[in-house]
């Protein structure tokens, strides 16, 4: 059963909670939160790992309470459905992952905002540098460095469409070098600029 058919389901055992809401945007941050809690639910038995989708669900929560207005609710709502959708894919894809590779993917999605090593990941699984440098390139077919990097210029899509928050700050808040280099790469990666995403 797919992500799409679990989100059908879940929404079959209520009609929802009958309460009253003082205006449409508080309407649609409580619907938005209901189909984030749906989301995470089925991603979690969709296969993908529970701490990833309770930590996606802080984010997306504090992005929902922060919106000014409803279309603002409405792109994230089309952004987490497509985030939970590809992670669940990619979760799906990665079944024959050993477990410490496993471990080192949950963690740098765990760690996203934060400056990530092959150090940090090496202490955290217990095997050297070299070992783990290894055996991620030959499980995933890319470098650890490599992944890291497609993880953050994956975070920052959902910054930029989530939070208020410019370019620059994107780059730092992921702990690119700078602007230029995080807009070199965003631009390679999805063939637009930040800028032009953001806009």
């Amino acid at each position: 059963m797919g992500l799409l058919d679990l989100i059908k389901e879940g929404g079959k055992f209520s009609n929802g909670i009958k309460i009253q809401l003082e205006n449409d945007l508080q309407r649609c941050k409580y619907g938005s939160i209901s189909l984030l809690t749906l989301c995470s639910r089925a991603a979690i038995r969709g296969g993908l790992s529970a701490s990833i989708s309770y930590s996606l669900m802080d984010t997306y929560t504090l992005a929902i309470d922060n919106c000014a207005n409803v279309n603002d609710i409405r792109y994230i709502n089309d952004t987490i459905f497509a985030d939970y959708i590809t992670r669940v894919h990619d979760a799906k894809q990665n079944e024959d992952i050993s477990a410490p590779i496993r471990a080192c993917i949950d963690y740098i999605n765990l760690h996203i905002r934060d400056k990530i090593t092959i150090k940090d990941l090496s202490h955290f699984t217990g095997y050297s540098d070299y070992y783990l440098s290894h055996k991620f390139k030959e499980e995933l077919g890319i470098t650890v460095n490599q992944y890291v990097q497609k993880e953050k210029l994956a975070a920052a899509k959902v910054l930029l469409t989530t939070e208020h928050m410019n370019v620059t700050q994107v780059a730092e808040a992921l702990h690119f070098c700078s602007q230029s280099y995080f807009s070199n790469l965003f631009q390679k990666e999805y063939g637009v600029s930040p800028s032009q995403y953001h806009g």
